[in-house]
């Protein structure tokens, strides 16, 4: 199929593959990702070294690689948080860039503050919709200098430029502050649900990009078993948003084998907490939360065939 779609139209193509790369691989293979950016913009390069063979290749790269959200994940988080609203609005017309570059540095920050920093500065930062959005005011140099200060490698620093080349929705902004939290988190080996066995659950319930998926996922939420765990955090509704990541993590856990090596399970932890982060959960809540998914799945199945029905 990747041969197939290069052949149509190679540059989209691999642009989107650069998206896959940094949204759903990330530091799972940064490597990879890092490789897969540096040749997402060189059409004239891939047409002479192969070109549809490349996008072959890099397609089943990707498949077979472990995976990892975490700079989605970021990246989505500073959306639910309501007290950063007048922030990003203000730093949308303007702002300090020496105050937002040590707010992007300093670890004691939220993740959610740090990255809106970070997309002020990058010139990634929105507001309004249509013919009405506006963009923050790029400072690159400030940003990079950030970076160099930050500690960051050339690999990480080389992959937030590509990415930003190809605005790739503040992911790249995410890897800064999403990275050197690995050195530091620490996981028990009793800390972490172990890979879960699922059998019976089809795919496409679980994607919340197709018509499908969504619709799935809506009805689990609305089922009795779901209800009955959420009023007490959500008595007004309000939680499908909780739920499809929820999802997303029991499919991500279902389908990793890497969960037994101790990097995966430092980012499996740190996907953990910034998933309990946007939505207001203690980590023992959102992992709670989880086990009552995974045990109710049967009925995700039930709603995806009721939507095709």
């Amino acid at each position: 199929m990747a041969v197939a779609m290069s052949r149509h139209d190679d540059r989209y193509l691999f642009r989107r593959m650069a998206i896959i790369a940094l949204e759903d691989i990330g530091l799972g293979n940064l490597d990879l990702t890092a490789n897969l950016l540096a040749i997402a913009g060189k059409t004239a390069w891939r047409a002479a070294h192969g070109g549809p063979l490349i996008a072959a290749y890099f397609a089943e790269r990707l498949a077979e690689t472990p995976k990892d959200r975490t700079f989605c994940n970021t990246a989505c988080a500073d959306l639910f948080d309501p007290s950063l609203a007048v922030k990003r609005d203000a730093w949308v017309t303007s702002y300090d860039e020496d105050e937002l570059c040590a707010i992007y540095a300093d670890p004691d920050k939220t993740v959610m503050e740090r990255h809106i920093a970070g997309l002020a500065l990058t010139g990634g930062l929105t507001r309004g919709k249509g013919a009405e959005k506006e963009y923050s005011t790029r400072s690159k140099e400030k940003f990079f200098a950030t970076l160099h200060a930050m500690g960051i490698g050339q690999r990480e620093v080389d992959i937030v430029k590509r990415g930003m080349s190809i605005a790739a929705e503040g992911l790249y902004v995410a890897l800064p502050i999403v990275f050197p939290m690995v050195k530091y988190v620490e996981v028990k080996p009793a800390q972490l649900t172990p890979v879960i066995k699922i059998k019976g659950v089809l795919s496409s319930a679980y994607d919340g990009h197709v018509q499908e998926g969504k619709s799935a996922i809506a009805y689990f939420a609305k089922s009795k078993p779901i209800q009955e765990f959420v009023k007490e955090k959500f008595p007004n509704g309000g939680h499908l948003p909780c739920i499809s990541s929820l999802v997303f993590n029991v499919d991500s856990i279902s389908m990793s084998p890497y969960l037994k090596y101790p990097f995966a399970q430092k980012i499996e932890k740190i996907e953990r907490e910034l998933n309990a982060m946007r939505f207001g959960l203690t980590l023992s809540e959102f992992e709670g939360w989880m086990y009552v998914v995974h045990e109710n799945l049967h009925l995700l199945t039930e709603a995806r065939v009721r939507v095709t029905k």
